[in-house]
């Protein structure tokens, strides 16, 4: 047992060794606050743009901070993308509520697009990755269509949300930090898809080490792949597909 302790404890610090970061850089400023982008690289160049992910931590939207999600990103450079942690601004009960965030969240996803040839990133293959109240920022992504005709699309490609906040409507604490903008089932993921199925892209992490060596493949087209038809599915057909972490029953990760 201590060997295997010692090994893990080894080979953790070797994927630790093989990535850089965090390279913090501003991506958006609101008056005189400056919102940054916390990216992890892997430290071997590579010969073409990679896929990214940016992730949004949790907090029920008033707390939080981009190194509470630096492990996950640590891991998806370790897999080979480039992962940036995203600052939002945090509601405060006065004047920035969750649209802020929102909003937040969609100029992060167009300033990566915007700068994919520095970053080195491929456009085409941006991920997002929430965490609870982290996990509404990015189904919202999906869910509530900002086309702006002249900036790139604020829609992620694929997603992975861990006990995401998709069910709103009817939350108390959410629709009071709304402050009265506007109701909590206007911005609820679940209250605003179309009927139709959703493709669940069902990732195994118990078996991450087999999909190491080839992780932009894993998460943009998985190998396992279950269609599940939903009577209220979370995102309809022609979003990005979910990785929706789950503890129901009958649904094997």
């Amino acid at each position: 047992m201590m060997r295997y302790l010692l090994l893990l404890a080894a080979t953790a610090t070797l994927a630790c060794a093989q990535i850089t970061g965090p390279d913090v850089k501003v991506y958006k400023t609101v008056g005189t606050t400056n919102l940054t982008a916390h990216i992890f690289r892997p430290a071997a160049s590579a010969a073409t743009a990679r896929p990214a992910i940016v992730l949004f931590h949790g907090g029920g939207w008033v707390a939080g901070s981009p190194d509470w999600v630096y492990d996950a990103a640590k891991r998806y450079a370790g897999y080979g993308a480039i992962a940036v942690a995203a600052e939002y601004r945090l509601a405060d009960e006065k004047t920035i509520t969750p649209l802020d965030a929102i909003g937040d969240a969609r100029d992060i996803i167009r300033w990566m697009r915007r700068n994919a040839a520095a970053l080195g990133i491929q456009p085409d293959r941006i991920a997002a990755h929430g965490v609870s109240s982290g996990g509404h920022l990015a189904a919202s992504l999906a869910t509530f269509d900002d086309h702006v005709s002249d900036q790139p699309s604020a829609i992620p490609n694929a997603m992975v949300l861990i006990s995401p906040a998709l069910s709103l409507a009817h939350d108390g604490w959410f629709q009071k930090i709304l402050l009265g903008r506007a109701t909590a089932a206007d911005v609820s993921p679940d209250e605003h898809v179309r009927q139709g199925s959703t493709t669940l892209s069902n990732f195994c992490w118990r078996r991450r080490h087999a999909y190491a060596r080839r992780w932009d493949h894993a998460l943009l087209r998985p190998h396992e792949r279950t269609r599940w038809t939903l009577r209220n599915p979370r995102l309809p057909r022609s979003r990005p597909p979910v990785h929706a972490q789950t503890r129901q029953p009958g649904i094997r990760l």
